[in-house]
């Protein structure tokens, strides 16, 4: 049994601000063929904002692994745009924890999320990968 205890983190938040690459087209991707932000993409950049937000409370020996998305993109951005990804912590359970995520730019939604990540120790969680 793992003795890591993760707090009670609700409420907590995490705004990260990026800027859409050629990269993260659907026409790149091979989602769709135009140069707007591609829903994998747009995934990426939600569970990296919840990643960032929640290692802080974690020790070097644990990470934080994606297990659950569930997303509604809402508006499309076009390459070079700014957007910005606002995550929430809305419960942990053991080493559960889910989370709210909207992504918008200035003038509109891009789209809403809700995201579980699971904190596991990492030595552990390899040796499991690499069996």
């Amino acid at each position: 049994m793992d003795p890591f205890t993760l707090p009670d983190l609700r409420g907590k938040k995490k705004t990260m601000s990026f800027t859409i690459q050629t990269r993260d087209s659907a026409k790149a991707y091979g989602s769709g063929h135009v140069d707007v932000l591609a829903t994998p993409a747009l995934v990426a950049y939600m569970e990296q904002t919840a990643l960032v937000l929640l290692d802080p409370f974690l020790p070097d020996t644990h990470t934080s692994v994606g297990s659950f998305i569930s997303l509604n993109h809402t508006g499309a951005a076009k390459t070079n745009e700014l957007f910005r990804c606002e995550c929430i912590v809305t419960g942990t359970e053991g080493r559960k924890v889910t989370f709210s995520i909207r992504a918008f730019t200035p003038e509109k939604e891009l789209g809403t999320a809700s995201h579980t990540r699971y904190v596991v120790d990492r030595k552990k969680f390899m040796a499991r990968v690499n069996e």
